[in-house]
């Protein structure tokens, strides 16, 4: 499959592309949840909870073999996103994406190893660490909008205009989800709202959008 990939890219400019950007995407969503079930495995084995060491050890092996497939990806991807004739304006730019990108994948590291030991979905509603959290919140309010306003000065008109696309698209799907999602819960229809995942709703809303007015 990786060897597909690669030898489909090799006509593809270098540079982010649509594909590339989701394929870069999905790899280090598919590292992140690898390294997770590895470290969840090795913590329960640490804590002697593991009731059945066949299984666990299967789960282990899946999740790493998850984590060596998306690395390898990752590997052949990233340097074409890096490289091809560009201004200096959009390297800088590109720099505060990947920069943005490894701050994310920071803190769903920690947030995930909070979350070691209990339920899958403590990840979003379990308690975090004072210092973790303490931590995530400093970079949230210190780094990334300092990232976010040098990337807005360094790119071009027509990224602006699409950002501003995928911005409007992300304001209306919040419109929609979050009194939808608040008044089914008051009226019994749904579970109680979790603002997290409205958050990663409207994220992926804007960001598709973005990418769509982008590279079309």
């Amino acid at each position: 499959m990786v060897n597909e990939v690669v030898h489909q890219d090799e006509g593809v400019p270098d540079g982010p592309s649509p594909a590339r950007i989701a394929l870069l995407a999905g790899a280090g969503i598919a590292l992140l949840f690898g390294a997770g079930v590895v470290a969840g495995v090795t913590m329960a084995f640490v804590d002697g909870v593991v009731k059945s060491p066949g299984k666990a050890v299967l789960i282990a092996a899946l999740g790493l073999a998850l984590v060596i497939g998306s690395a390898i990806v990752l590997r052949k991807v990233v340097p074409h996103m890096l490289s091809g004739e560009v201004s200096p304006r959009t390297k800088r730019a590109r720099t505060m994406v990947y920069l943005s990108g490894a701050i994310g994948g920071v803190i769903g590291i920690a947030l995930q190893w909070s979350a070691l030991g209990s339920d899958p979905r403590a990840v979003l509603t379990g308690p975090v660490p004072p210092m973790v959290a303490a931590a995530i919140i400093a970079v949230w309010l210190i780094a990334v909008p300092i990232l976010s306003v040098r990337w807005w000065r360094n790119i071009d008109e027509h990224e602006a205009l699409a950002y501003k696309d995928g911005a409007l698209a992300g304001v209306f799907a919040y419109s929609a989800i979050s009194p939808t999602w608040w008044v089914g819960w008051r009226g019994g229809f749904f579970p109680e709202p979790q603002e997290m995942l409205i958050y990663l709703a409207v994220v992926t809303v804007w960001g598709l959008v973005w990418m769509m007015r982008r590279y079309a």
